[in-house]
């Protein structure tokens, strides 16, 4: 991984903790559980979901690059690289899988619940696999835009 590609996941990450953080406070401030409960009863389901709507987005993505005329080789490796987190956001939302699996089979696990602070770490978590699932989805939708901007750019240097 490039290290600019290195930055903007830490970036994402801080921003999906901090923003995890203070939905699991505000859930705490007005003494509700309703995050929590919709996230263990739905979470793995809106992962899936959104899996399928990237993964049909970036078929798109792909095919619409291939229609654009590469010119330099600057242009080629960015396109390269356009695919390469591309296929990067794929993986990072199978593991999202994976991990929500494990911690809502730990949420209501005996000795999980006995340990004030791991119940609390896993619930952030919880809400940080959805926060960054959506910030995934965003990701994915910026790109769509970016190709038909550069689309109009090579019509109207053509």
């Amino acid at each position: 991984m490039k290290s600019e590609n290195i930055k903007v996941l830490i970036k994402h990450i801080l921003i999906t903790l901090l923003i995890s953080i203070i939905l699991y406070e505000f859930q705490k401030f007005t003494k509700s559980d309703y995050i929590l409960q919709f996230l263990s009863n739905n979470l793995i389901t809106i992962i899936v979901a959104l899996l399928a709507i990237n993964t049909t987005t970036l078929g798109i993505v792909f095919s619409k690059i291939n229609d654009i005329p590469i010119n330099t080789t600057e242009a080629e490796d960015s396109l390269k690289n356009a695919s390469g987190q591309m296929k990067n956001s794929i993986y990072e939302q199978l593991i999202l899988v994976l991990l929500s699996i494990i911690l809502f089979t730990l949420f209501n696990a005996q000795f999980i619940n006995c340990t004030t602070y791991l119940k609390i770490g896993i619930d952030i978590f919880c809400i940080a696999i959805f926060v960054y699932d959506l910030i995934l989805l965003y990701d994915t939708s910026k790109s769509i835009f970016i190709i038909f901007d550069n689309k109009t750019c090579v019509k109207k240097h053509s």
